[in-house]
C-alpha cells in the first residue's frame, strides 16, 4: 500500500520535485525524523528547517566541518549555553540532549523558527531544559552571560555577529567560550575584525567549509543503499556563498 501511494505521487510531480520525495519518503519511513550519526545522533528531528538544508542535519553532514570541536564543547560541559540564531533548534536542542545538566538559552527572531523549535523541543523532552527568546542584542547578551563557569555562546546571526561579538559591550565574553559563524556578506573583513579583538582574551581556531563526498555519508544498512545522485541529495549543504567558523577559548591565565 505504502509502495502504490509512493509511485502514484511520483507520477504526479514534475521532474525536479522527485528528489525530495524519494528522500522524504526514505527517511520518514527508515528513521522515523532522527539524527541518525554525528554528536548529537539521537536526536528526533522536525519536519523542516529554517535558513538551512533539512536532510544534512538528519544525515550529519551538516557542518560535519565541526563535529570534532562541537564534541569537545560537550566534554567541556558548560554550565550554560547562550545560542544566537538558532533557527529550527538544531544546536540547542542538541547540546541540551547531550548535556544533561546545562542551562540553554536560544535567541530567535524569526517567528517560524522559534515556533519550530518549540516543537523540537517537545519531541525531545527538553521544553523545560531551554528559553526561547526572541531578537538578541548586545544588552541581552550581556545579560544573559552571568557567572556560570564555564559558558558557552553560539552565534550564526547573520552578520550580526559583528556588532555582538564586541567586548565593550559585551565585557562578559572575555570568559566564554565561543563558537561563531562568520558572514562576509556582510562585513567582508569580519575575520580579520574578530580576530583582531579577540587577541589578548582568546585562543582561535579557524575552520573552513569543505566540499562535500560520499565517504561522508553516514554507514546505515538501508540508506547506504541509495543510488549516489541520492546521497549527494541528502548531503546539500545548500549554501551560497563561503562559509567559515570560529572557535575561541579564553586563554589560560
Amino acid at each position: 500500500m505504502v509502495k502504490a501511494a509512493y509511485t502514484s505521487l511520483k507520477r504526479k510531480l514534475p521532474h525536479w520535485a522527485q528528489p525530495y520525495l524519494l528522500a522524504h519518503w526514505l527517511y520518514y519511513w527508515v528513521c522515523g525524523r532522527k539524527v541518525i550519526a554525528g554528536p548529537f545522533q539521537g536526536l528526533r528531528y522536525v519536519y523542516t528547517s529554517v535558513g538551512s538544508a533539512y536532510y544534512n542535519k538528519l544525515i550529519a553532514t551538516y557542518e560535519v566541518e565541526l563535529h570534532d570541536e562541537v564534541q569537545k564543547l560537550i566534554d567541556l560541559n558548560p554550565a550554560k549555553i547562550i545560542d544566537v540564531g538558532t533557527a529550527e533548534g538544531y544546536y540547542a536542542a542538541g547540546f541540551a540532549s547531550k548535556i544533561p545538566d546545562v542551562e540553554v538559552v536560544a535567541f530567535e527572531g524569526d517567528p517560524l523558527g522559534r515556533s519550530l523549535q518549540r516543537k523540537l523541543l517537545k519531541r525531545n523532552g527538553l521544553e523545560n531544559r531551554v528559553r526561547i527568546e526572541g531578537f538578541c542584542d548586545p544588552e541581552a547578551l550581556d545579560r544573559e552571560i552571568g557567572d556560570k563557569d564555564p559558558t558557552l555562546v553560539i552565534l550564526d546571526c547573520e552578520g550580526y555577529e559583528n556588532e555582538l561579538f564586541d567586548l565593550e559591550k559585551v565585557p562578559g565574553l572575555a570568559n566564554c567560550h565561543l563558537l561563531i559563524e562568520l558572514h562576509f556578506f556582510a562585513h567582508a573583513d569580519i575575520l580579520e575584525r574578530l580576530k583582531e579583538r579577540s587577541k589578548d582574551t582568546h585562543d582561535l581556531k579557524h575552520i573552513e567549509l569543505r566540499e562535500r563526498t560520499l565517504d561522508d555519508f553516514p554507514k546505515h544498512p538501508i540508506l547506504n543503499l541509495c543510488p549516489k545522485g541520492l546521497k549527494k541529495y541528502f548531503m546539500l549543504e545548500g549554501r551560497n556563498e563561503e562559509t567559515e567558523w570560529l572557535i575561541l577559548s579564553p586563554k589560560q591565565s
